[in-house]
């Protein structure tokens, strides 16, 4: 009895073992597959650096093709080290930022019926603004997700009239407590820029002399590695007094927020009105949870551009040839340009 009982001790104590082992052995696979997964580098790659910027565009015999840069850009020394771009559009004057690519983007979609013609129709512009943020920047921002990124949605859903409630419903997203059509990405808001020297105004004094929104269209953190990529849209501010700043805002505050609620579910108007006064100060006193201020050469640049895109919309030059002419028969309605922003803005819309 004493052997039989020994026998299968010993079976029942290698069993245990071997199946250890087996374990042991899948789990170190697991993790050198993820390992290589994380990294998405093959077995057995070497890299090779890509030919720098200019290299690429160099006319030469037999020369192949390469993508036209449409895009003015300012960037640092460091950016312009790690991504092989040109020197001449390094500016240390750049703070905040590691790098902003400003074009113009048309759209296939056309909007018309300008001066009463059916058919007088003319490109959606959209004026970009890629700005390239370091980690510890963009941790500063008032970040409203989690999602690593979002990228606005241009299909063919922004042509549909929603004509039923519970369509309505699924095209929108709920935040505190309220639904929202589906307009961008959700998780960065209260972006604006500011413009020209301080000034004093309402006896308070200002960092800034005018404002303007700025709408995001698209972002991807860690786009590259310590890089987060955020891709804003205003076609005012191509036009904007030096000096100019894009302004990252802590977000309004909302009476749907359980910390501006008491404890029988009214309103703290006191909390809530504190809570306002204090993002707007640090607003108009220039402190933002983070700023990036465009130098003024860059700003020069963005305009001169910005007018030769202009220029090549037809559509936009008749309608500015026909303002100045004074045709009324065909002349937009619009009213008088003004002097600073909004005046500014109205030119934008006319042309």
């Amino acid at each position: 009895m004493k052997n039989t009982q020994g026998a299968r001790m010993t079976t029942n104590t290698k069993l245990p073992t071997y199946w250890a082992h087996t374990f042991a052995a899948l789990l170190a696979l697991t993790l050198l597959n993820g390992a290589h997964a994380e990294n998405y580098v093959p077995y057995g790659y070497q890299f090779e650096k890509l030919p720098l910027y200019e290299e690429l565009r160099k006319p030469r015999k037999g020369q192949g093709t390469y993508l036209k840069d449409p895009n003015v850009w300012v960037y640092t020394n460091a950016f312009a080290e790690r991504f092989g771009m040109p020197k001449k559009w390094v500016d240390d004057s750049l703070e905040g930022a590691e790098a902003i690519a400003y074009r113009v983007e048309v759209s296939n979609i056309e909007q018309c019926g300008f001066f009463g013609e059916v058919e007088n129709c003319r490109p959606q512009p959209s004026c970009v603004y890629d700005v390239y943020l370091k980690d510890g920047d963009s941790a500063k921002l008032p970040w409203g997700s989690h999602k690593p990124a979002n990228w606005r949605d241009d299909s063919s859903t922004n042509l549909l009239s929603i004509q039923n409630a519970e369509d309505y419903w699924y095209y929108t997203d709920e935040t505190s407590g309220h639904r929202y059509v589906r307009r961008g990405p959700t998780g960065l808001r209260s972006v604006v820029f500011v413009e020209g020297p301080p000034i004093t105004k309402r006896g308070h004094d200002q960092a800034y002399s005018g404002q303007g929104p700025m709408y995001v269209d698209a972002y991807r953190r860690d786009f590259f590695k310590g890089l987060d990529l955020i891709k804003l849209r205003s076609c005012i501010l191509p036009n904007a007094q030096t000096p100019a700043h894009i302004y990252f805002l802590d977000p309004q505050p909302s009476m749907n927020e359980p910390k501006y609620r008491l404890p029988n579910g009214k309103i703290n108007q006191k909390k809530l009105d504190a809570a306002r006064k204090h993002r707007y100060d640090r607003w108009n006193a220039g402190t933002p949870p983070h700023k990036v201020k465009l130098p003024d050469a860059y700003m020069a640049k963005v305009k001169a551009h910005d007018e030769a895109q202009r220029q090549k919309r037809s559509l936009a030059h008749e309608a500015w040839k026909r303002f100045v002419s004074g045709d009324s028969a065909t002349q937009p309605v619009a009213p008088k340009p003004e002097p600073g922003l909004w005046g500014r803005f109205i030119r934008w819309i006319v042309e």
